[in-house]
């Protein structure tokens, strides 16, 4: 199944909730839709804070993007 890096609720988008599904599967809270390897940021096999992390790098570059292209 292809998915996108980042993409851990599986909606077609990365976007905050994505953090939010990675979080609650560190606390042992698996949302009903999880794609484990979209949530593996880091791509080391393991689900850890590492990819919260890659994560929000991921969310602030976008982010940062999206602003420049405003003021242009």
């Amino acid at each position: 199944m292809p998915y996108t890096l980042g993409d851990a609720n599986g909606d077609g988008r990365v976007t905050i909730s994505d953090y939010s599904a990675i979080a609650n599967r560190l606390q042992n809270a698996t949302p009903s839709r999880f794609i484990a390897p979209a949530a593996d940021i880091d791509e080391d096999g393991e689900i850890t804070k590492a990819d919260l992390t890659a994560l929000v790098d991921i969310l602030l570059l976008r982010e940062g993007a999206d602003e420049v292209a405003k003021a242009k």
